[in-house]
């Protein structure tokens, strides 16, 4: 291995679990390190006071190197974040001088991404984007609103065909850049077995009258841009809950948690749902935002984790973390299926499709899982645990190509 072994990947991410970020690139930080390189970040910490010098921030996780650069306070201090290059070249120039390898930008504003691209070049650095999303800011506009459309189109259909390599999470994104970049790698979000916690199977042996858990986890919208027709929701959490609305009366041993939201802010979003909330009573429970910990325990004692997506260009460029989080923890999923989900999906054994759009579907779907004995779920949990498709060392292999494909070209 080369002096040059630094991996140092920039972004969004606030670790070293604060994120769904902070999981995605400590999991492949793994994977690079597994391969001989030294992986290393610059990520957030809202904790930090504007000014600080970046250099003074170091410290570890994972056994990594880490820094991180203050939350932006204010528009311009915003704007001037969305350009600058300046604490990835003080760390180059400082304490990794003469080891990069690599930069890596999770998601980054495109303006500082170009600007990364000469002094890339100009050291013999390779430069690679992670791709992970394709959002849009609909709904209520604003300034910010706008200058966050205007990047994300730039960095998607521009900058992100500069770079020498790309990180993506689909199907989709792969082949929208087949013509423009040839070294990509997918991977998913992916987890550390070792760092997994081993539960008991929280539902073993439970008699067959005792209610079925499902848990939904994430945050569904974002309340200020949701547009009128609510068509720009990610998570159509709505549509799980009118699903379970239905199966009353006759089907209605079960107990849906909802971590994430609020009951007041999805009445806000969907006022109409208001009745169907009061019918289903105690049976639907809001939990709002709760630490990633509460999350683990509440997924691990679930019998199923459970989302739905309506299909669009976000849903389909992304890949859902809750989906490899909750098999990874040993529990099954239902939901719609889609491109980037499709490959992992074993169906009865780690999944249940629900047709999308198909409510009468959605709830005989639901009324046959609701009629299975306690053992066929304990099975699937056991099913989830024992196969862990979404390991990191799993992508080792396809990940060692992508970087012998970097080396064997030059910087753009």
């Amino acid at each position: 291995m080369s002096e040059k072994n630094v991996i140092l990947y920039v972004g969004g991410f606030e670790l070293p679990d604060k994120n769904a970020a902070a999981h995605r690139v400590s999991a492949n930080a793994k994977i690079f390190k597994s391969l001989g390189y030294e992986p290393a970040f610059l990520g957030y910490d809202k904790s930090l006071e504007t000014g600080v010098d970046v250099v003074s921030t170091r410290t570890q996780y994972f056994n990594f190197d880490s820094w991180a650069q203050p939350y932006p306070s204010g528009k311009l201090a915003w704007f001037k974040q969305t350009v600058s290059t300046a604490n990835i070249k003080a760390l180059v120039n400082g304490p990794l001088a003469g080891r990069v390898h690599s930069i890596i930008c999770y998601n980054y504003p495109a303006i500082s991404q170009i600007r990364l691209q000469g002094f890339c070049r100009r050291r013999s650095i390779h430069l690679v984007a992670d791709s992970t999303e394709w959002y849009s800011q609909y709904g209520k506009k604003s300034i910010h609103a706008a200058v966050k459309d205007f990047d994300t189109a730039l960095r998607m259909n521009y900058v992100n065909k500069k770079v020498d390599g790309l990180i993506l999470t689909s199907p989709y994104l792969e082949e929208y850049y087949k013509a423009s970049c040839k070294t990509t790698v997918v991977l998913p979000t992916l987890y550390d077995l070792d760092s997994r916690v081993e539960r008991p199977t929280l539902i073993k042996g439970l008699p067959d009258n005792t209610p079925v858990k499902f848990l939904y986890a994430g945050s569904p919208f974002v309340l200020n841009l949701l547009n009128a027709d609510r068509s720009n929701v990610k998570d159509r959490t709505d549509t799980v809950i009118d699903i379970f609305s239905h199966l009353l009366p006759t089907h209605n041993n079960f107990q849906l948690d909802l971590i994430g939201l609020t009951k007041d802010n999805f009445l806000l979003a969907f006022p109409e749902f208001k009745s169907k909330l009061e019918a289903l009573g105690d049976r639907v429970i809001f939990h709002g935002r709760q630490p990633h910990s509460t999350v683990i325990d509440m997924l691990q004692s679930a019998n199923f984790s459970i989302f739905i997506r309506h299909l669009n260009r976000t849903i389909e460029a992304g890949f859902p973390s809750k989906f490899s989080e909750s098999m990874t923890f040993g529990t099954p999923v239902i939901s719609n299926i889609y491109s980037s989900v499709s490959e992992f999906v074993d169906e009865g054994n780690n999944h249940y499709a629900l047709p999308l759009g198909d409510l009468n579907g959605q709830v005989e779907k639901m009324k046959t899982i609701l009629s299975q004995p306690k053992t066929e779920h304990e099975r699937m949990k056991k099913f989830c645990h024992d196969n862990p498709i979404f390991d990191y060392r799993a992508f080792s292999a396809v990940t060692s190509e992508f970087l012998k494909k970097l080396d064997a070209q030059k910087t753009r």
